[in-house]
């Protein structure tokens, strides 16, 4: 008969049962082997183990595996980033995910954002993108982007801009021009590699035989060919988040 050690029960040799069975050592009582749980000393050592097999061998419970967790952003995307804008200008937090699919939620110091007229969510491909418009002093803080339990983060940091326009120069002129006369409309600059963009009556404005630029040192110009009644109307030269404007009247 082969003893298990430590249980004061042994095999034995399954003759003429159908299934294994144990008895004790004085032989006088069978015990199915389904229905016995043995001792061993490994339970000591806080090692759980099945029961035995006939072999005397035993199973080893094996240890529970927890899958990797997916991953979110690209492998290249920094955990933290610093972020500069100056006040007035509008600032890009930009991070890149892993999947197409994968859908973002943006906080600042650590509140849900929302799509509104002072930020807005982009998505393009991978890319994911916040947009905090004419960034002011209350809107620097932590930002995150978060997605399937993880997260990348960034400081935004808002500065007052550098002068853009020079000290004399005023907000706002009214300009008038006669009708068929060239009419100029004209500001100064704070740096002479200061790049400007002009607008009509908020339209975005481009060089065309009706209109031209000019730029001449500080001086920024905006032409106006041969004006009609048509081209009465506000206009205004941008550059860094600030703006001066005029009035043009055609008469």
């Amino acid at each position: 008969m082969r003893v298990l050690a430590h249980t004061g029960l042994g095999v034995a040799p399954s003759l003429d049962a159908e299934k294994p069975h144990l008895s004790t050592q004085g032989g006088s009582q069978k015990i199915p082997w389904g229905d016995v749980v043995a001792w061993h000393p490994a339970y000591k050592q806080g090692t759980r183990r099945r029961k035995p097999h006939l072999d005397g061998a035993s199973d080893r419970v094996p240890p529970r595996l927890y899958p990797e967790p997916a991953v979110v952003f690209a492998k290249d995307q920094p955990v933290r980033s610093e972020m500069k804008a100056g006040a007035g200008a509008s600032a890009t937090l930009s991070c890149e995910v892993a999947q197409t699919q994968t859908e973002v939620t943006w906080y600042k110091d650590g509140k849900k954002l929302s799509s509104s007229s002072k930020v807005r969510m982009e998505a393009a491909g991978c890319i994911r993108r916040l947009v905090v418009q004419k960034a002011g002093k209350v809107d620097a803080g932590e930002y995150t982007c978060e997605a399937g339990g993880q997260s990348v983060s960034f400081y935004l940091d808002v500065t007052e801009p550098k002068a853009v326009f020079a000290k004399d120069q005023p907000v706002h002129s009214e300009v008038k021009a006669e009708a068929g006369t060239n009419a100029t409309l004209s500001c100064k600059v704070a740096q002479a590699q200061t790049e400007v963009t002009w607008y009509k009556d908020g339209k975005k404005l481009i060089s065309s035989s009706k209109v031209h630029f000019e730029a001449t040192g500080c001086t920024r110009r905006l032409v106006v060919q041969k004006p009609e009644k048509v081209d009465a109307g506000e206009y205004s030269c941008e550059a860094g988040g600030r703006r001066v404007s005029f009035h043009l009247d055609v008469t």
